[in-house]
């Protein structure tokens, strides 16, 4: 007989899908940075506040959108962010002041941040084998997000100016996300089947539990544990360097000598080497370890930092893209791995979201940081060592989870 796909890999293509919306949301900003500076005389400080309490707000929106999507499922968490998303993003094109889309901003942070942890704790529950693969596949959504929408956005406004493109982005990526909706499939039992590699006698109640997670299911349980704290300021740290480069990448290039153009193409290349980076990280998580395979990816981010710093001609911001992408990829999938190896899946959603909501809110800070830092030092130098610093923080962080709560 003809086998049938197995239908979680269609949650996963869903996931990756939506998750371009993340991508797009998440790294878009740095390439409206320099029009708004140039239209209303902004500083680099306050200029960096409008995606700074993006970030905040989309770290708390994981609190409430991990434990609902838990609780209902992907689709009704999916129908409000992309309303949420859409709205911020269209009507920041009709701003005049940072007062006025600093509020929209929020709105936009809470719609996108239900996307990523609804997306990664339903996958997740599709799979016990291959489950590092899948979620590498489903994040690689980002990293294509990215690599589309920061050339395409570019494009956009040197031809139609900022506040159009403002417009055509929040369609497109509230578009993105309806058009998944109804893929979106809480778990496996919804469409009769078994988790991928749960056989046919496996008793149903372990069914969604690998063999290796820890016997603590529930998120109030988790939270009281010593991993729970190290993994959640471990996250933190590893965000700080992401938000900032995010922001900053490109003024910096720009300030650098480096065409606008040029400087959103090369912020393309983040998304686009962390598609491989992702899947990578996935496999490598699946033979390494989850915890090992973050520490190692987080050196790696450290060091390419440093590259940065050194940067001048437009080669060298290539270069740098190209790697610090690479390894912001293979990081991206572990989060979630961990979670399930350490905490198991019955609470995924909402410890993901959690973590997550704690990391992307306070890590965001480091957007608001690098702002201030070059209106007081005329110089990016000291933001990207703390940003090399802060990846070095997660990396030992993470050394100390340990097996404890099993």
């Amino acid at each position: 007989k003809q086998k049938k796909i197995f239908y979680g890999w269609i949650v996963v293509i869903a996931s990756g899908i939506a998750l371009l919306s993340n991508g797009a949301a998440f790294y878009g900003f740095g390439v409206f940075f320099k029009p708004l500076q140039t239209e209303f005389g902004w500083s680099h400080s306050l200029t960096s506040l409008v995606q700074t309490l993006f970030y905040i707000a989309y770290g708390i929106s994981q609190f409430l959108s991990g434990k609902l999507s838990d609780r209902y499922g992907p689709r009704p968490v999916f129908a409000g962010g992309s309303i949420l998303l859409a709205l911020g993003f269209i009507l920041s094109g009709r701003v005049h002041s940072v007062g006025q889309i600093i509020p929209l901003y929020i709105v936009a942070g809470f719609g996108t941040g239900t996307i990523w942890s609804t997306s990664m704790a339903t996958v997740q529950r599709w799979f016990v084998a291959k489950r590092g693969l899948a979620v590498a596949i489903a994040s690689s959504g980002v990293g294509m997000g990215i690599l589309i929408f920061s050339p395409l956005l570019g494009y956009l406004i040197s031809a139609h100016g900022w506040r159009t493109t403002y417009t055509v982005f929040g369609i497109a990526t509230a578009g993105i996300l309806a058009s998944t909706i109804w893929f979106m499939a809480a778990n496996p039992e919804e469409k009769g089947l078994r988790p991928y590699g749960v056989s046919a006698d496996s008793p149903a109640t372990n069914a969604t539990v690998p063999p290796d997670v820890a016997t603590v299911r529930s998120a109030g349980q988790a939270m009281k544990s010593l991993n729970f704290y190290l993994l959640s300021i471990g996250y933190m740290f590893s965000v700080l360097p992401i938000s900032l480069v995010a922001v900053h990448f490109i003024p910096y290039a720009i300030e650098s000598g480096v065409t606008p153009a040029a400087a959103a193409a090369a912020m393309g290349f983040i998304g686009g080497m962390s598609v491989p980076g992702r899947i990578v990280g996935g496999v490598a998580a699946d033979k390494l370890g989850w915890k090992k395979s973050m520490v190692l990816f987080c050196v790696i981010g450290s060091g390419t930092l440093i590259w940065l710093i050194y940067s001048r001609d437009i080669w060298m911001f290539y270069l740098f893209t190209i790697f610090f992408g690479f390894s912001h990829g293979t990081r991206v999938p572990i989060l979630p791995g961990l979670v399930s190896h350490l905490f198991g899946t019955r609470s995924a959603g909402e410890l993901t979201g959690i973590i997550t909501g704690v990391g992307v809110g306070l890590g965001g800070l480091g957007a608001l940081l690098a702002g201030f830092v070059v209106d007081v030092t005329g110089t990016y130098t000291i933001a990207f060592l703390v940003a090399s610093v802060s990846f070095v923080m997660a990396a030992i962080l993470n050394t100390t989870l340990r097996p404890s709560d099993r």
